[in-house]
């Protein structure tokens, strides 16, 4: 395997050898499991393949209270259109272009969050460092339904206070996060037959995509709604609609099947209409394409009612920003990405998630998402819930954390809440008096077959974490 000239990163790499999708972590987490045993670490692993490893305090640090590093083991799964990886079976193979780590086949590499597992690993082997006891807490299925941190034996954890390293920016720290939910509507749909007219299959491609939470501000577009616009406004009937993999993920491409008459200039018009789209999306629309061709084996044309029921529920499904935050300016409250659509035979599936900074938040988004299933005749499910993390006025983790900053670097550290969901709001739940950050070295294009991270800002990152650690004396 490639050497990175980096130890975080060459761990990372051993990680990214095997296979870890959400809900197939086990192969990883008893791979961990083995190395720590090796080290003669404590190491405790629940029935759901959670990880707990603990190290003993050095010398002089035998009375100071533990500390708790979290991250989780699972990842997105995302790749590029033509890329033939198999995330079940194959390693995710990384290459080096300057300070940036990234994919070699297409892929999304899940330095969300395994950069965070390599950096405790790293800290875990390193008998030289000086540090309280440490406690490192490996879960699973972050990325689905946060069901690893909620399932934890409480009892097992023996900190009250606790670094989470879910985090991609070496100068900011994260002082508290999002709660939120899944929603799935479902909506009955009602076929007719084709009067002499041509089935069409219309591809729009090439958006960025995104962590739907992140970068949900970023004007980055969704394939989904831009691509139901565009047929909406051609007139041609719709057949059928589908785009997005993860309802985490910005949408990057969509396709549907539209009907129109025989001598209809499909392409001509998707042309033109999509040139509209792409100035629209501006300095993110350099890659945006439209593809237009002859379908085969289509479903039929919906019915004036079903075709119409299926834009209202795309186009009012709450997506994008809905909210700022009062406290904290240019942070968003809450917003909601319609993350999957998918046409069956006689129903419309649409995927979203909500996030909120305050549990009230996105419960008013899912009164929003009631409104109009009750108006559609949709089936609604809410799933996942997950809590928020809220911003805690006094924290001696955070000061200690704020200062040893200042002493490294001559500058100030960045204080931010996350829009985006924490394992944090789960430990959190469980101890009302735990004291906790969040911090992480430089990545970007989470969830995305961009995804990359910095090498010096993994290093970066590693050394203020020691020093951290000493400083918790």
């Amino acid at each position: 395997m490639k050497q990175f000239g980096n130890r975080t990163l060459d761990i990372f790499q051993e990680i990214n050898m095997i296979p870890r999708n959400s809900e197939k972590e086990k192969a990883v987490s008893d791979y961990i499991k083995a190395w720590a045993e090796n080290l003669s670490l404590e190491v405790y692993q629940d029935d759901m393949s959670n990880l707990i490893i603990r190290k003993p305090a050095t010398a002089g640090y035998e009375n100071s209270p533990s500390v708790m590093l979290q991250a989780h083991m699972d990842m997105v799964c995302e790749k590029m259109p033509d890329s033939t990886h198999n995330f079940n079976t194959d390693p995710i193979i990384l290459k080096c272009e300057g300070d940036w780590v990234d994919s070699a086949v297409g892929t999304s590499i899940g330095a969300d969050n395994a950069i965070g597992v390599a950096t405790c690993m790293r800290i875990l082997e390193n008998n030289e460092l000086e540090h309280p006891a440490l406690e490192m807490v490996f879960t699973v299925r972050e990325e689905t339904d946060f069901m690893g941190a909620a399932m934890i034996d409480g009892n097992q954890i023996r900190s009250r206070m606790m670094i989470n390293l879910d985090f991609e920016d070496d100068t900011s720290m994260i002082a508290g996060s999002c709660g939120g939910c899944g929603i799935k509507k479902t909506l009955p749909l009602k076929r007719v037959a084709s009067k002499d007219e041509k089935a069409y299959e219309v591809k729009l491609s090439g958006l960025i995509g995104g962590h739907s939470g992140e970068d949900i501000h970023r004007g980055r577009g969704n394939a989904i709604v831009m691509l139901a616009r565009l047929i909406k406004k051609s007139g041609f009937k719709l057949a059928s609609i589908d785009g997005g993999s993860n309802r985490l993920a910005i949408s990057r491409d969509a396709v549907a099947v539209v009907y129109a008459p025989a001598d209809s200039d499909v392409a001509g018009f998707f042309d033109v209409a999509g040139a509209d789209m792409r100035r629209e999306l501006g300095r993110n629309g350099a890659e945006f394409k439209m593809e237009t061709k002859v379908a085969e084996n289509a479903y039929m044309p919906l019915d004036d009612a079903s075709a119409k029921a299926a834009y209202t529920a795309i186009f009012l499904s709450p997506n994008g920003p809905l909210e700022l935050c009062a406290d904290f300016d240019g942070v968003i409250e809450n917003s909601c990405n319609l993350g999957i659509v998918e046409t069956k035979e006689n129903e419309l599936v649409l995927v979203s998630e909500a996030r909120g900074q305050h549990t009230s938040a996105y419960e008013f988004t899912k009164e929003k998402e009631i409104h109009l299933a009750d108006m559609l005749g949709a089936e609604l499910e809410f799933f996942t819930e997950y809590s928020p993390w809220e911003y805690a006025e006094e924290s001696r983790l955070r000061e200690t954390a704020l200062e040893t900053y200042r002493q490294m670097n001559g500058s100030e550290m960045n204080e931010l809440v996350l829009h985006a969901g924490l394992e944090v709001g789960e430990f959190v739940a469980k101890f009302d008096d735990l004291d906790v950050i969040a911090i992480g070295p430089l990545c970007e294009n989470l969830h995305a077959p961009t995804e990359r991270v910095s090498i010096s800002s993994c290093e970066k990152h590693y050394e203020y974490l020691i020093t951290l650690l000493a400083n918790l004396k």
